[in-house]
């Protein structure tokens, strides 16, 4: 019965008869999420928290919840702040369990700091990080989704990328934009995953698997995973493109490595462990099952291409004759493989934006594509180090992206500071690769790669994309 009184419609209904947006009356109790850890004052209070006191939604059936679990001394002007609003802050000590604990304490499901439960007051949380920004009407433009599937679990909204920092993250953002749109159609058949901001979603669905996995550094991907996997009840999740939050893309490499290796030890962790359980339920279709496999695995597919091929190959051609590098053809023709998809990526995306007759974007999208493969290429040790230890560290170290952080005066002595084993590691492949055959020439483009990529943010653009546009 939980979900009449969520919906405001009965069983009977059809979804074709439901009015675009609910009447106010019928409007369901809804909390808003933010977990946080260390934040910047001044960026979580003009961000997500401004974003949420901006909503478009009856005061009276709105929560705004903050749980923090900051170090002494870095949460008490966001405690004093909150309670100036009106918002519901929760603080507890430690980070066992990391921000799925948080979560979990917010859904009741975990004890505070004094043993008492939180007492959930919506069947509906929306779920936002400490930098993203929403537009006010998110939850009434939503809203009818969970209305039309009674068994829908999740909203997922695509995000907007906000990059004007520099080259680097400009170029990542405008690949970006158009992969998100990919997923809202690649989801349309496949496998809906769930995530770790942007995300409405119905507080029962995760009850069925325990709440937000804390064992797990992706708590996100698994607990979504889990549910799909346990419930025969709940559909898949929806991702949505109407509707979008605004994101920050990283705007250097060393903060890219750090989001990146999490994702990757996260994206393994859930791949070995809990998808081989997915792929026996019986209520999952296997459309589901081969998508969610095929995109659980191209992290480890990023570590061979970007840093076992390159270092696999160097290794046995100086120890053999150059006469016999026919012995080295499987990994040339292995590298062609990895290279069709991304000149075919290219000319997919600059005729999808080109047949909108926007050739703007369209050469845009060709000018920014191949600097965006050269920065993620750059990621492939951090990527590397996820896989590892995401199939042999037991230990759950839940390291945040830093986020709106000034960064050292002197760039160029952070970056090589920062980025030093990217640095060793691209020259050794550029290096070798000269004394190498023609043939084996793409060791030196992922040198060069590793030696690029640490020195895009240095490259300032005039680009100016706001929020607001």
């Amino acid at each position: 019965m939980f979900i009449d009184m969520l919906t405001g419609i009965s069983y009977l209904q059809k979804p074709e008869a439901v009015k675009p947006r609910l009447a106010e009356n019928f409007l369901p109790h809804i909390t808003v999420q933010i977990p946080c850890r260390n934040e910047p004052f001044e960026l979580i209070t003009s961000r997500s928290i401004q974003s949420a006191l901006n909503l478009d939604y009856p005061q009276d059936k709105l929560t705004i919840m903050v749980v923090d679990n900051s170090e002494p001394g870095k949460y008490e002007q966001l405690a004093q702040y909150c309670q100036e609003h009106n918002i519901l802050f929760v603080h507890r000590e430690g980070k066992d369990g990391g921000k799925a604990r948080n979560l979990n304490i917010g859904l009741g499901l975990k004890p505070m700091d004094d043993g008492q439960y939180y007492i959930p007051q919506s069947d509906l949380y929306f779920l936002t990080d400490a930098d993203i920004e929403f537009p006010a009407s998110i939850l009434q433009d939503s809203l009818p989704e969970f209305q039309q599937n009674l068994r829908l679990p999740f909203i997922i909204f695509e995000s907007d990328d906000y990059a004007n920092e520099n080259f680097f993250n400009s170029s990542l953002a405008a690949v970006n934009m158009v992969n998100n749109q990919g997923n809202v159609r690649i989801e349309q058949y496949g496998f809906t995953t769930s995530g770790g901001y942007g995300l409405f979603y119905n507080r029962h669905a995760w009850n069925t698997v325990g709440g937000w996995k804390e064992k797990f550094v992706g708590e996100d991907w698994a607990t979504g995973v889990a549910i799909r996997t346990a419930s025969e009840y709940f559909d898949k999740g929806k991702r949505l493109e109407y509707v979008k939050v605004i994101d920050r893309t990283p705007e250097n490499l060393e903060r890219l490595k750090i989001q990146q290796e999490r994702w990757a030890k996260g994206g393994i962790e859930t791949l070995s462990k809990l998808i081989p359980a997915l792929i026996k339920a019986k209520h999952v279709p296997w459309n589901e099952k081969i998508d969610i496999v095929w995109r659980f695995s191209f992290y480890a597919t990023m570590a061979y291409s970007s840093v076992m091929l390159p270092a696999v190959t160097v290794v046995i051609a100086t120890l053999l004759p150059v006469n016999n590098i026919s012995l080295l053809t499987p990994l040339i023709e292995s590298w062609r493989v990895f290279i069709i998809p991304l000149v075919i990526a290219i000319a997919f995306r600059t005729i999808f934006w080109a047949t909108r007759q926007n050739w703007k974007l369209a050469i845009k999208n060709i000018t920014r594509v191949i600097p965006a493969t050269i920065a993620y290429s750059g990621i492939g040790l951090a990527v590397m180090r996820g896989i590892i230890h995401g199939l042999y560290d037991k230990k759950k170290i839940f390291n945040i992206t830093p986020k709106g952080q000034n960064l050292n005066e002197n760039e160029l002595l952070r970056i090589i500071q920062k980025n030093w084993k990217e640095l060793l590691f691209g020259t050794t492949l550029l290096g070798t690769s000269l004394f190498l055959p023609i043939q084996l020439f793409f060791v030196g483009i992922a040198g060069i790669c590793y030696l690029v990529s640490p020195f895009m943010s240095l490259l300032k653009t005039k680009e100016k994309k706001t929020p607001e546009n």
